[in-house]
């Protein structure tokens, strides 16, 4: 298996072309792509919508009980 890393300009086709080193043998392979974007178009969110998370949980039944408890229960579940 070889990793190869690339930056290029994805054109608004969508569609690139690559070429594989030499050193990649010729055959049948399963090609992994992974697109990691330089810039996120990703909108940062509202300072306020936070505030309505605010109490979700406060009738939920896996936090209802003693809190100390609750962290031990979950501690034993990592510990297998």
């Amino acid at each position: 298996m070889e990793i190869l890393c690339q930056n290029l300009l994805i054109p608004e086709n969508r569609q690139i072309t690559l070429t594989l080193p030499d050193t990649i043998p010729t055959g049948e392979a399963e090609i992994v792509l992974v697109i990691n974007p330089k810039h996120s178009t990703m909108t940062a969110p509202k300072e306020d919508s936070f505030l309505e998370l605010v109490g979700i949980l406060k009738n939920s039944p896996n936090f209802s009980g003693d809190p100390v408890q609750i962290q031990r229960k979950i501690r034993q579940e990592w510990d297998g």
